[in-house]
Order: C-alpha cells, then structure tokens, then sequence
C-alpha cells in the first residue's frame, strides 16, 4: 500500500501539468508576482438544489464575481487576489530600536515588500439548470457557499397521437376512374 502511494506521488507534478499545461509549474517563473489557480469547489447534489462550496482564502466579497451562464447549466466562479506585505523588524530593545533608525537614516534604502497577485477561475457544469434568481451566497472564513435550487422544468409532458383508420381500398377505387374489375 504504502509502494503505491510513495510511487504515486513521485508522479504528482505530472499529474499538475496535465491538469494545467499552460502553468509554470517547477518553474523559476513559478515565483512570479502574478499567479493564476483554480479554486477548490465541492459539488453536492441535494434533493431540490446543489451546494456549492468553494475555498478562497483570503478573498473578499469585493474581489469576487459570480455568475451563472448557458442558460442555468453553469456556474462560474472568478476573482483576484492582492496583499502586500512587508516584513517587520523584531527590535525588542530600545537600544536596537534607536540602532535601526540611525541605520535606516543612514542607508536610505527602502523597504522591501512582498507583493502577491493571484487570480482565479472555477466553472461548474449541472446536469440540471439552476434558478440564479433564488441562489443564495455566503462568504466566511475563505469558504463560499452557494445554494443554487433546481429551475422547475416542466418536465415530460405526453403527445396524445391521433390514429385514423384508412377506408377499405375497395370502397377508394368506386367512383374514381375506370372499374378495373369490368373488363370486357
């Protein structure tokens, strides 16, 4: 068992670049400022509706764009992501503190930051089409939840065909033309 799954997850950078070609996974580039993922979604089909649940870490209601297409059969789930960060010294003293600032008056460098960017993008196909106008939305703690009920279809409804009965063949060929069975 354990063979299997070491052998397996040699295997999971492959496994990444065939769900997504166009990333730059193991990449120097990889690193870069500006990243795109996909959103992890759980998908439950319930009696009346499907739940939706998507994890967006740090994502706020702002950045994000929902919406439905094709008529109700898809969801798609897009946004942006952008924090800034900047280290902190940890100067516990005020000696160092007094220290840091002579040395940061002196240098006259600045600060480095970190800047992250990442967007993403999440469709959902359903079997069903849903009613957007009825979907209710929440956002908390990184989890969005969707509840989107199934649209009312009409369902089957049943074609009542109409059967004729044809006249005896007989009956047609009198008073049409020639008597074929009078011949002389």
């Amino acid at each position: 068992m354990s063979f299997s799954r070491s052998f397996l997850s040699d295997f999971h950078p492959l496994f990444r670049l065939v769900e997504d070609p166009q990333s730059s996974y193991g990449s120097p580039s990889q690193r870069s400022s500006l990243q795109q993922r996909q959103a992890v979604v759980d998908v439950s089909d319930e009696e009346k509706e499907y739940v939706v649940r998507a994890e967006l870490p740090g994502v706020q209601k702002k950045d994000v764009d929902v919406h439905i297409g094709n008529d109700g059969r898809s969801l798609t789930i897009e946004g942006h992501v952008h924090h800034t960060h900047k280290p902190t010294q940890d100067t516990s003293s005020t000696t160092q503190k007094a220290e840091a600032n002579e040395q940061s008056k002196d240098s006259e460098q600045p600060a480095e930051t970190h800047d992250y960017r990442s967007t993403f993008s999440r469709t959902v196909w359903f079997p069903h089409a849903v009613d957007g106008n009825n979907t209710r939305a929440n956002l908390a703690d990184g989890i969005l939840t969707l509840n989107l009920p199934k649209r009312m279809e009409s369902g089957r409804q049943k074609i009542n065909l109409f059967y004729f009965s044809l006249p005896d063949v007989s009956s047609l060929s009198e008073g049409f033309g020639p008597n074929l069975t009078d011949v002389d």
